[in-house]
């Protein structure tokens, strides 16, 4: 397969509101990725039948959907115990991205997004902690919060993982 025709897939996780799911909309809004939210099923499955390829075996998850669509964004913050199953993803084709920022900024988009009772944030990020994540991950590991708290600009963060 030539380059060009390659599949393009990114697996987005990180610390939770640091904008993993802003990201993954605006790379199929702008960029022609095709965006999975794995804790949306079906709704944020273009193709749902894929799921019990997922279930099945994640790496073939992973295969299948980069030759469905090329460009593929897979969103998914996922429980800190399926870091082994995340970690055979690039065998697969996808490149790891993990989105970080100042934790303090973080809970606090977090609680203003509302929705979600703010321990369980704290429970998420001492689980990251405990876990060593990211560093347990061979995951490009991008900054998305301004010194100010806020998301940085998508196109910006775009160029860092894509350059």
């Amino acid at each position: 397969m030539s380059d060009e025709k390659r599949p393009v897939i990114i697996h987005v996780s990180g610390i939770p509101a640091t904008g993993k799911s802003l990201f993954c909309r605006y790379l199929a809004r702008e960029h022609g990725f095709t965006h999975y939210d794995m804790e949306c099923f079906p709704r944020g499955w273009p193709i749902p039948s894929l799921k019990s390829v997922w279930d099945a075996s994640p790496q073939q998850f992973v295969r299948e959907a980069g030759k469905q669509h090329g460009k593929v964004a897979i969103d998914w913050g996922f429980p800190v115990g399926c870091v082994d199953l995340v970690r055979e993803l690039p065998e697969a084709g996808a490149t790891l991205v993990w989105f970080t920022g100042e934790v303090d900024h973080a809970r606090r988009l977090f609680i203003e997004r509302g929705g979600l009772d703010p321990g369980s944030f704290d429970h998420q990020v001492q689980e990251i902690e405990k876990y060593g994540l990211p560093e347990v991950l061979d995951a490009k590991v991008i900054n998305t919060l301004t010194s100010e708290g806020n998301i940085r600009p998508l196109m910006e963060i775009y160029a860092e993982i894509f350059s």
